[in-house]
């Protein structure tokens, strides 16, 4: 008995923390990238140079970084209580997760303009924090996550949302006191941003740990 219900969960595991591997570390490479397309490209010029194809190699990436977020996502939630708001919660993460991927996939396709994914991406995106926020709050309520995925969760579920509320302050704010707002906003975003990798990678080390021969 105990052999039959446990094998299919065992398989689970190993599932999920094989994707929790693959999102923390194509998102790490995607960073990476991104990072350097800033730094090289500068996009902000209006005239591309080589370096431009680090923005593109970025996109890519970031379609297996969360497309793989999804089944952690899914993992996180089975080990909640089984509540309305924990379904919704997981629901929601799902759903942002898999609208990332699709909006990446068809900007990187050509078949979706580049200003109306990004504005896909950043409502899915602050969707996705939203979740990271309440699924580790409940967690961590519960006792049934680990304290340091509760905590990398809810640090990291506030940083875009507050980095984002900031940048939309400074909008109200006359230049240029509105930098006051502005910066540490995008510094708050840029950080939780570039952190998100780190999530599923805790959750492979914590939650779906590696079963022991």
């Amino acid at each position: 008995m105990g052999t039959t219900t446990t094998a299919p969960f065992r398989r689970a595991t190993a599932r999920g923390r094989t994707a929790a591997l693959v999102s923390g570390a194509t998102g790490i490479a995607a960073n990476v990238l991104l990072v350097l397309f800033f730094a090289l490209a500068d996009p902000f010029s209006g005239s591309p140079n080589a370096a431009g194809w680090l923005g593109t190699a970025n996109d890519w990436l970031m379609v297996p970084q969360f497309a793989a977020l999804v089944p952690v996502a899914v993992a996180l939630g089975r080990r909640l209580p089984a509540t309305r708001w924990v379904r919704a919660l997981t629901v929601s993460g799902v759903a942002a997760t898999a609208g990332i991927v699709l909006a990446q996939l068809a900007l990187v396709l050509g078949l979706l303009d580049f200003e109306v994914q990004v504005g896909v991406v950043v409502a899915a995106i602050v969707v996705l924090y939203l979740w990271l926020l309440g699924t580790s709050l409940v967690g961590h309520r519960t006792g049934l996550l680990p304290r340091p995925v509760t905590r990398a969760g809810v640090l990291l579920g506030t940083s875009l949302p507050a980095g984002a509320a900031l940048v939309a302050a400074g909008l109200l704010v006359p230049d240029p006191a509105r930098w006051a707002l502005w910066a540490p906003g995008f510094a708050l975003g840029a950080a939780g941003w570039l952190a998100l990798p780190g999530f599923p990678l805790l959750v492979a080390r914590f939650v779906l740990p590696k079963e022991r021969s």
